[in-house]
């Protein structure tokens, strides 16, 4: 059993209706859920917890099957896999929930609607969206920026303003060794509040830093996180 503490509602309204009917029929047994009950329900409709496990279930046993599943980090793929996480809020980005550690040697942030945490909003009227990842590229622009005074950067570009800080990191203008990047892989240790947590997820990859040798950035969105038991 797991134990789950983000299922994205969003991610499922959108992956689960292109699954075909025979491959959820081969299902109904062994996830012991009639996915008949959910025919009828409109995007944003309440569905119940056991509805919501079973569509994330389904879901991933579907992209097992199309063999889109793997386990490592890579741009613009479905991974999966258990990493050492902190689960947090980035006070720059409102209704975000973050969540923070090192994947393979890489530094992976998740990011999300806290609408889709199990344990409840903190913001229960925020719309859940559709995707976080403009919202978290923004935050994180304005974490870079606030502390822009402070990094001692190294690139020689010697990058002003502080509002193109975010661009170069991403437009892969700046190295490993500029604290700029530095700054974003030190986000879950410094930012994110302890302890540390042994989660497994499944999440749709965006960006992968391919600059700085060993030291990789991975930014995704998750479907579910859970408890790695």
């Amino acid at each position: 059993m797991r134990f789950y503490h983000y299922i994205s509602d969003s991610k499922l309204e959108m992956l689960f209706p292109q699954i075909p009917p025979k491959f959820l029929g081969g299902l109904k047994v062994e996830l012991g859920f009639d996915f008949g009950l959910l025919k009828g329900k409109l995007a944003g409709e309440n569905t119940s917890p056991a509805g919501r496990i079973a569509q994330a279930q389904a879901v991933e046993r579907y992209l097992e099957e199309k063999c889109q599943i793997v386990e490592t980090a890579e741009q613009h793929v479905w991974l999966r896999g258990s990493f050492s996480a902190r689960i947090g809020f980035l006070t720059d980005c409102p209704g975000l929930v973050l969540i923070g550690g090192e994947y393979q040697g890489a530094t992976l942030l998740l990011a999300g609607s806290e609408s889709h945490l199990l344990s409840g909003s903190t913001n229960p009227g925020k719309d859940k969206g559709w995707s976080f990842m403009p919202r978290l590229l923004s935050g994180l622009r304005d974490y870079l920026n606030q502390g822009y005074d402070t990094l001692d950067l190294t690139t020689e570009d010697r990058i002003k303003p502080a509002e193109v800080a975010f661009d170069y990191i991403f437009g892969g203008k700046v190295g490993s060794g500029s604290s700029m990047r530095f700054a974003l892989h030190r986000l879950p240790e410094e930012s994110l509040p302890p302890p540390n947590l042994p989660l497994k997820f499944l999440a749709r990859i965006f960006f992968a830093s391919e600059k700085g040798g060993d030291e990789k950035l991975l930014l995704g969105s998750p479907v579910y996180v859970a408890d790695d038991a």
